[in-house]
């Protein structure tokens, strides 16, 4: 246990030393308990939802912790979370698990590499080219899909775009035919 940095912690976040846990407000919660988990010097956290609840100042924040914590290339965090957006702002590598099995492991980097998103109109989405698609959501204005960069060239007047970590959950989830139609 770290007492010296513990106290430099609860300074630095501004933490009321004399209150309650349970009287703090849920940001203020979760910064307490990274404090006493850190003071314990780890080299893995292991957090489940860190950010749920938190509003957007304190969700960044605790991100920002985090991506010191790990800055020295010695530590770890290992978290779930459905805030996908926090996913693409602090992970180095993304393990997808699907009905408890581990669908995609790769770093942030490589899913830009390997895959794409594509969008047009509904004419440019045929039963030939659509099995090259790993997810696919239909609307009446259109589609979006997921696919591997590698097949790009099976789809003519579509937009490309590079996937972030959202899509590449949610066009996994539907992938093999459990499309979203809206």
């Amino acid at each position: 246990w770290d007492k010296e940095k513990f106290s430099k912690l609860i300074k630095a976040w501004n933490l009321p030393e004399k209150k309650k846990i349970g009287a703090l407000s849920k940001g203020m919660q979760t910064k307490a308990m990274l404090a006493i988990a850190l003071c314990h010097k780890p080299e893995l956290l292991i957090l489940d939802e860190p950010t749920a609840g938190l509003d957007p100042v304190a969700r960044i924040e605790i991100l920002d912790i985090l991506r010191e914590f790990v800055s020295d290339g010695e530590r770890s965090v290992l978290f779930s979370t459905h805030i996908t957006g926090d996913l693409d702002k602090i992970t180095d590598v993304i393990t997808l698990i699907i009905d408890g099995k581990i669908r995609e492991s790769m770093s942030i980097d490589m899913i830009e590499d390997k895959y794409a998103v594509i969008s047009g109109s509904n004419d440019r989405l045929t039963r030939e080219n659509e099995k090259y698609t790993i997810g696919l959501r239909r609307m009446n204005t259109g589609f979006e899909a997921l696919v591997l960069r590698s097949d790009l060239p099976n789809f003519e007047g579509v937009s490309v775009r590079n996937p972030n970590v959202e899509n590449l959950l949610t066009f996994s989830i539907w992938q093999n035919g459990k499309e979203l139609a809206l």
